[in-house]
């Protein structure tokens, strides 16, 4: 056995994390805040993601009202207008003009 698999045994971290984060991660992540940039938040401020699509499901979840215009600017993942649709929200695609190195 490996010894951070051993380790990660031994204190009981052998478990689903929570999925706002472990609270150490999220001490981290405000320490690192505080620090770098001079910011204060606590660790119940900060939220962890698995992934970007995960972070803007939640971010829609929490600020869309029914019938909310949000543009998804193209190209795009597949699934983003999907998301806005099961927040009651309404998709509406854009896309950037197409720029050089020239331009």
């Amino acid at each position: 056995m490996g010894r951070v698999k051993a380790a990660a045994i031994e204190a009981g971290e052998t478990r689903y994390t929570p999925v706002n984060g472990t609270p150490a991660l999220r001490a981290a992540i405000a320490g690192k805040l505080r620090q770098r940039h001079g910011l204060e938040y606590t660790d119940n401020r900060i939220t962890v993601g698995g992934g970007a699509k995960q972070v803007i499901f939640l971010a829609l979840m929490a600020t869309l009202d029914a019938g909310d215009e949000v543009v998804v600017p193209a190209p795009y993942w597949v699934s983003y207008p999907d998301m806005v649709l099961a927040n009651d929200g309404t998709p509406s695609s854009s896309t950037a003009p197409r720029r050089t190195a020239s331009s």
